[in-house]
């Protein structure tokens, strides 16, 4: 079953403890927007769409189309979804030690 654009902001919301009064918040919408688009009884444009990714720290393609768009297997997808989980500064952290990793 194909994953929809609700299903992933719903997991992301809830892998980074973010509410739907938070996420309105940054996007200066109401929360009732917010639930309307969750629920699928408005769409929202484009641009607001990139806001949503935005506020939620991905990129559009992986709010579109979820995690398999941007790996190219099982080990990539793994290792994008644990990265994912952890906060900013330790994923800047984790990143830098794999390219060390893989410069030896």
């Amino acid at each position: 079953m194909e994953t929809t654009w609700q299903q992933t902001v719903r997991r992301l919301m809830r892998e980074r403890r973010v509410l739907q009064r938070e996420l309105a918040e940054r996007m200066a919408v109401s929360e009732g927007t917010i639930s309307h688009w969750l629920h699928g009884r408005h769409a929202p444009t484009l641009p607001q769409l990139r806001r949503i990714a935005e506020a939620l720290d991905v990129s559009l393609a992986e709010l579109l189309e979820g995690d398999d768009a941007l790996a190219r297997d099982k080990t990539e997808l793994a290792l994008l979804r644990l990265l994912r989980q952890l906060p900013a500064d330790e994923r800047d952290r984790a990143l830098a030690l794999l390219r060390a990793l893989l410069a030896t």
